[in-house]
């Protein structure tokens, strides 16, 4: 990070660690498969997750203050990229998935200035299906 300030440089890290997003990045761009999930932000994308893999990410998180709770894996496998996926990428794993998530890929929905999401429910309860799409 001092490097960065010195040389004014832009520096990349690729980690599925959050703990260490939250105190070295300025933006987050979370990935799946591949594809690009959710962007904006640091403190913004953290404090309000809006796609289901961003939410699960920070679960597995443990706490070291306050009450402890059980730590938390996202269940199920990646998907096999060498295989065509039709709808959301991370459907098969996620427990909010609809028939809509199954079938069409969500498009990356502009949440706010620079924040963006790729989720059906995205901006409609961080993730959570709701609305005209909760089939």
């Amino acid at each position: 990070m001092e490097l960065e300030r010195t040389l004014r440089t832009t520096r990349i890290m690729i980690t599925h660690d959050m703990s260490v997003v939250a105190y070295a990045c300025k933006k987050v761009a979370v990935m799946y498969a591949g594809c690009l999930v959710e962007f904006g932000d640091v403190r913004t994308v953290l404090a309000d997750p809006q796609h289901p893999y961003t939410q699960g990410l920070l679960a597995t998180i443990p706490s070291l203050t306050g009450e402890k709770k059980l730590v938390r894996g996202i269940p199920g496998s990646i998907p096999d990229l060498s295989e065509p996926i039709r709808g959301c990428v991370f459907a098969p794993r996620c427990a909010h998935a609809r028939d809509i998530c199954r079938t069409q890929a969500p498009p990356a929905v502009d949440l706010s200035a620079g924040r963006t999401a790729a989720c059906h429910f995205a901006g409609a309860g961080g993730g959570e299906p709701g609305g005209e799409h909760d089939r």
